[in-house]
């Protein structure tokens, strides 16, 4: 996980190396945090049926 920070400046990153390209998945730190909260909530609740079909 990282933080809303580190997120907006790869963010920028990416846009300033991609011609053409803007994001339009902006939120606040509040709701970072709350997504956040929420995907750890979900993993660790997770049963390992529901992780054997992931793949990086």
């Amino acid at each position: 996980m990282v933080g809303h920070e580190l997120f907006e400046k790869i963010i920028d990153i990416i846009e300033s190396k991609s011609s053409g390209v803007n994001s339009t998945f902006r939120p606040a730190s509040a709701r970072m945090d709350a997504i956040a909260h929420l995907g750890a909530e979900l993993v660790l609740s997770a049963k390992d049926a529901d992780l054997g079909d992931f793949e990086e």
